[in-house]
């Protein structure tokens, strides 16, 4: 479409965007991802680099409101939770977090880095109250980006079939 004829350099505004679409549609609570490619300036300025960044968004409530479950608020933990899956679900087991912030639409004191072997893959944390107004979001909203090429090389995910068990599993005991 028109609005996204240009090349973008983060995933991020489209996300907020999206996020503020659906607040706009009464949707206060959304968890979404995206992968997809950005572009930054090269050394010249006919010269680009190209990478592939996967970022996720959490704003709202944390789960679908039911008897068993308490209705809150997303946090930080959550958007933590989700990245630490994400690295998990690729077997990535040597990777670490810090507090020396890089990224300014990360709020400084709610926020981390992530490396893997001493390199810089990407962040998560707490939008910065800036960023927010700019968008005119008013709930607190939870974002990582993470390199997504750098993820998948230092993942050492091979798939392994696990046989499904034979008995199938009781979540309620009806005695």
């Amino acid at each position: 479409s028109s609005d996204q004829s240009v090349m973008r350099t983060s995933i991020l505004p489209s996300l907020l965007l999206n996020l503020k679409h659906n607040q706009n549609n009464n949707i206060s609570s959304v968890k979404f991802f995206e992968i997809s490619n950005i572009f930054l300036k090269g050394k010249s300025d006919s010269d680009h680099i190209e990478l592939k960044k996967i970022a996720g968004i959490i704003s709202g409530i944390r789960n679908i409101e039911n008897w068993s479950v308490k209705n809150e608020n997303c946090d930080f933990y959550d958007i933590k939770s989700s990245v630490e899956t994400i690295l998990d679900r690729l077997n990535i087991k040597d990777y670490r977090v810090s507090t020396d912030m890089k990224e300014p639409y990360l709020h400084p004191l709610r926020s981390l880095n992530v490396s893997i072997n001493d390199e810089y893959i990407g962040s998560l944390g707490e939008a910065h109250p800036d960023i927010l107004e700019n968008f005119e979001i008013e709930n607190s909203v939870y974002i990582f980006e993470l390199d997504f090429e750098n993820l998948l090389r230092f993942s050492s995910n091979s798939p392994a079939f696990t046989p499904f068990s034979r008995n199938p599993s009781v979540y309620r005991d009806l005695a």
